[in-house]
């Protein structure tokens, strides 16, 4: 299956932050919405929870998503945080100098 946006792409970013900070995330959404604090578009169960953190966090393959979008010819840039994506683009792209 090839994706538009995929080809299309000059430079593709997978964000990949360690275990931990993405098991913090989803415990916070969890709770955050299971509180009412946030909408969510279903009710959370615990066992979500659980399925979320071990089955789906917890074997999540970086190495599949660089395969799938390397194998268009794109360049994957594996990041953990903002900040890194921040400077690889102005590494790579310099703004363009005026002439006046």
């Amino acid at each position: 299956m090839d994706f538009i946006s995929i080809l299309e792409a000059d430079l593709i970013f997978v964000l990949h932050p360690h275990v931990l900070v993405r098991d913090y995330r989803i415990i916070k959404r969890f709770l955050l919405s299971r509180t009412g604090l946030q909408t969510w578009n279903y009710r959370q169960s615990f066992s979500n929870l659980c399925k979320m953190i071990v089955e789906w966090n917890h074997q999540y393959d970086v190495q599949d998503v660089i395969e799938m979008t390397s194998k268009h010819g794109k360049d994957v840039v594996v990041i953990t945080n903002e900040k890194q994506a921040v400077e690889k683009i102005n590494s790579t792209y310099k703004p363009a100098t005026t002439m006046f």
